[in-house]
């Protein structure tokens, strides 16, 4: 007669899960995606606003980014430069 024995009287359940979801993956390429590219379009506008730069220099022509009161300023503050010169000559002459 055989007789048959289990070693032990119990059992091992192995079940697989996902460490990473489908969802996660998803997201962290479009987060990559949206860095990337946001990135990538800012510095082709930050280039282009260099070469506009640097081709109005060279033709002479600046840029004041619509500022139209540096010249206005600049203006007002020679006057008050020319004002001040002539007021020290007036005292010096009395």
């Amino acid at each position: 007669m055989l007789e048959i024995y289990y070693e032990q009287m119990s059992y091992e359940v192995l079940r697989e899960s996902e460490s990473y979801s489908f969802v996660n993956l998803i997201s962290d390429i479009g987060g990559q995606m949206g860095l990337w590219l946001g990135a990538s379009v800012l510095t082709a506008i930050e280039i282009l606003i260099f070469l506009i730069s640097v081709v109005s220099i060279a033709l002479g022509t600046h840029l004041n980014y619509g500022d139209k009161n540096k010249t206005a300023g600049k203006k007002s503050r020679d006057e008050d430069v020319s004002r001040k010169a002539s007021t020290k000559t007036n005292y010096e002459a009395e």
